[in-house]
């Protein structure tokens, strides 16, 4: 089976990248801004990705710091039966991200629009990640 495979590279440790992974608020900053998701295995997350379709995740896997893996249970149909893996890595100063959309009955094209868009959310989590809250710096 055909998988979607990225890796970046990000300027932030592992634990603030499983929080923005993990906790609604920078969840709606990088990827959907209408999510229901709770952190605790087995839990039923909900994301909408647009008008149309709303997005199931069983919470599979969750370890502090290092990895979070959900499993479509309801949505498209090519991503029924899917899983999303996000295995996080310290790198020097700096953590990797290796994320994965698992699992794929076949590659299409629908499957390559889905590889660009998880680029695209990943270079946005990557975007929030390392820049600074006005807010949270020294005057």
């Amino acid at each position: 089976m055909p998988d979607i495979m990225h890796t970046v590279q990000m300027n932030a440790s592992p634990a603030q990248i499983y929080g923005a992974l993990t906790d609604r608020g920078p969840l709606q900053g990088w990827w959907t801004k209408n999510r229901k998701v709770e952190a605790k295995v087995h839990a039923l997350a909900e994301f909408q990705l647009d008008h149309q379709i709303v997005v199931k995740m069983r919470v599979k896997e969750l370890t502090e710091g290092l990895r979070v893996v959900w499993q479509c249970v309801a949505g498209s149909p090519d991503w029924i039966g899917t899983e999303i893996t996000f295995d996080l890595a310290p790198h020097g100063n700096e953590t990797l991200v290796r994320f994965r959309h698992r699992n794929w009955k076949e590659a299409t094209d629908f499957m390559g629009l889905c590889s660009a868009k998880w680029a695209r959310f990943l270079f946005s989590l990557k975007s929030l990640i390392e820049t600074p809250d006005p807010e949270d710096l020294d005057a």
